[in-house]
């Protein structure tokens, strides 16, 4: 049962244990890759970066970018990039997160705020790291 796994590999990374939550994300992706609007792909990206796979996180937001280019997509692609200090290619998701945004009819924009002001934090912050 998708809920079930999504559930269950949520509670794992919250006791700590990411390494364990991989797994079940997987299945969740594997059985039904939009699950919740793509959730289960943010947990797997946080699971493998916590659990030491940066690089498996990275092809892991490549792949998610290369299946919906959402401008929220984008944005998680890029605090990814710069936490791993590729700075440049997480500017130019950032350009590209910006430019799906302007894709967005308005009446659907007020939705995507929440990303757009994690966007222009990472910009300013795209130095530190």
């Amino acid at each position: 049962e998708k809920d079930a796994l999504f559930g269950l590999a949520l509670c794992r990374l919250e006791l700590g244990d990411p390494e364990a939550a991989v797994a079940p994300l997987e299945q969740v992706i594997n059985r039904a890759r939009r699950y919740r609007d793509y959730a289960a792909w943010e947990a797997l990206a946080e699971a493998l970066w916590r659990s030491g796979q940066q690089e498996e996180c990275l092809a892991l937001c490549d792949k998610l970018v290369a299946t919906s280019p959402r401008g929220e997509h984008q944005l998680m692609r890029a605090h990814y990039l710069q936490q791993a200090g590729h700075h440049a290619d997480a500017q130019l998701a950032l350009a590209r997160a910006k430019e799906a945004d302007a894709q967005i009819p308005d009446h659907l924009r007020r939705g995507h705020r929440p990303w757009v002001v994690n966007a222009r934090s990472l910009m300013r912050g795209r130095g530190s790291g």
